[in-house]
């Protein structure tokens, strides 16, 4: 199906996501009044000296890291596979039951991934790990948000890359490992979704036109994003926006339901 856009009017639908986290903590301290008691020796009572013994302290057992083989292993797989899990959850975590001490043992093993510490962050609140590119081109990016010690919500980016700074859109091997995120199979699993959003941007027609695809399910908990560098195209000199972009990266962000539907803003 196509839809035709005359007069090349712009098409700009923005969509925000906010997130908004409260942690409520409180303190409560308690006076201890002591008192002394006089007490008068008496030669007759034996006097022992106690044995002390050290309490020995818990240590936490490091969680090793694999190494970049193995890492780049697991990835692929857990791509294809997502271990298992049905959307929202994903590679093990599921969004308002993981805690955060399980999603850091879960992605500190991909740490051998990582180019330096800046790429990742570990905190009560939050997190992020943003892998380098895997020798095949796949780059992978999650980001994660806390709530009362449990995961609120996960942000899922993938692409493929042919260098450090350049993407690539369509790359056979991408689409196989994301074979289970594409626009026909998440239709086909999950049904119609609450709403379905796009943005375009017709002013910059031309070799690269930004084209996103967005498929929300507010009631599962999953929007799914597809960004395609060429959905806007001209035919018979009008603007054509196809609904089904066949090239492009996939995006997911996660958690245990939304209240809220996407605010959209157009202008014309």
């Amino acid at each position: 199906m196509k839809y035709q856009i005359k007069n090349k009017s712009n098409i700009k639908i923005f969509i925000n996501l906010n997130v908004l986290i409260f942690i409520l903590t409180s303190c409560l301290s308690s006076a201890v009044d002591s008192s002394i008691t006089e007490i008068s020796p008496n030669p007759n009572i034996k006097i022992t000296t106690p044995t002390v013994t050290q309490a020995v302290s818990k240590t936490q057992t490091p969680i090793p890291s694999l190494s970049v083989e193995d890492a780049e292993a697991r990835v692929l797989e857990f791509l294809k596979t997502n271990t298992g899990c049905v959307l929202p959850c994903w590679w093990g975590i599921t969004p308002g039951i993981t805690t955060s001490d399980e999603i850091s043992s879960i992605l500190e093993s991909f740490l051998g991934l990582v180019v330096s510490e800046v790429r990742y962050e570990f905190s009560e609140s939050g997190g992020s790990l943003l892998m380098r590119p895997l020798s095949n081109g796949i780059r992978v990016g999650i980001q994660y948000l806390i709530h009362e010690n449990a995961i609120s919500m996960i942000y899922v980016k993938t692409e493929m890359t042919e260098n450090t700074y350049d993407l690539v859109y369509a790359d056979s091997f991408y689409q196989e490992v994301m074979s289970e995120y594409t626009l026909e199979v998440i239709l086909t699993r999950y049904g119609k979704p609450n709403q379905i959003l796009v943005r375009s941007f017709s002013d910059l027609a031309g070799h690269f036109n930004p084209f996103q695809t967005l498929l929300y399910y507010p009631d599962k908990g999953i929007v799914v994003q597809y960004f395609s560098p060429n959905g806007l195209i001209t035919e018979n000199d009008e603007f054509i926006l196809p609904t089904c972009p066949p090239i492009g990266h996939i995006s997911l962000r996660l958690c245990p339901r939304f209240k809220n539907d996407i605010k959209r803003n157009t202008t014309d």
